[in-house]
């Protein structure tokens, strides 16, 4: 956000105006958001992800990880990164799971809950945190997992598979 003063004097008779002026920036466009991210997460593991277009003004095809996912984009800037399927180990389906890390460690592949993002304020240093979406209620989600369902819908634990299956304390950052 911008904010300014605006001061006016006249020469003998001085006459002060003060006007505050708040303008609002704006929010960073899908445009401004493909590329190249550095992908951060867990004790300062990164990697380098690539964001392209799914569907324009409404989602992007995240490339980079072990798997590639969908990430949601919203006009006021911000990412969510929702439960989701990414793919196949033989008869199992792999699923991208909000998950609590702490705690009990739940995690979920229910509809809607995952992680959104929140901006650092600038255009210049484009640092997106992702934090719990509120979804799911009653755990906080600080991460996803990658975790395998068998071909009846239940848990067949988690997808070890191809690089990394937990990714926790999660932030992308632009390249410039």
């Amino acid at each position: 956000t911008r904010k300014g003063t605006v001061k006016l004097s006249v020469t003998e008779n001085v006459y002060a105006v003060i006007s505050v002026f708040q303008d609002p920036a704006k929010p960073l466009s899908y445009d401004d958001l493909l590329g190249e991210w550095d992908f951060n997460y867990g004790e300062g593991s990164t990697v380098k992800v690539t964001l392209t277009t799914k569907t324009r003004n409404e989602s992007f095809n995240v490339t980079g990880l072990t798997v590639p996912f969908v990430m949601k984009y919203y006009t006021n800037g911000s990412m969510e990164i929702l439960a989701q399927e990414v793919g196949k180990s033989g008869a199992n389906t792999i699923m991208l799971c909000p998950w609590e890390v702490s705690g009990d460690g739940t995690l979920t592949w229910s509809d809607g809950v995952g992680l959104i993002s929140e901006p650092d304020g600038t255009r210049n240093d484009l640092i997106y945190t992702f934090v719990d979406n509120g979804v799911y209620g009653e755990k906080e989600m600080k991460g996803f997992i990658l975790w395998m369902l068998n071909s009846s819908g239940g848990s067949a634990g988690e997808y070890k598979e191809g690089g990394t299956s937990r990714y926790t304390n999660v932030s992308m950052e632009k390249h410039k």
